[in-house]
């Protein structure tokens, strides 16, 4: 996950979920290919190996995962 500012394209933080290689090779395509939904602050991030995960949308700070 990408988090760019609109006005400058600078880039304000990244998120990578790390996905076991033992999860990824199950799958039909690439790991990082899931959208994201972004809602009172947070970022959720439905995650390949199943977790869904909340970000603080201004830190990129994991606020939990399930």
């Amino acid at each position: 996950v990408y988090a760019v500012d609109a006005r400058t394209g600078e880039e304000l933080w990244t998120y990578d979920p790390e996905v076991s290689g033992e999860d990824a090779v199950k799958g039909c395509c690439d790991v990082v290919n899931r959208g994201v939904a972004v809602h009172d602050g947070k970022v959720f991030v439905g995650v390949f190996d199943g977790r869904l995960e909340a970000l603080d949308a201004a830190t990129g700070e994991v606020l939990w995962s399930n």
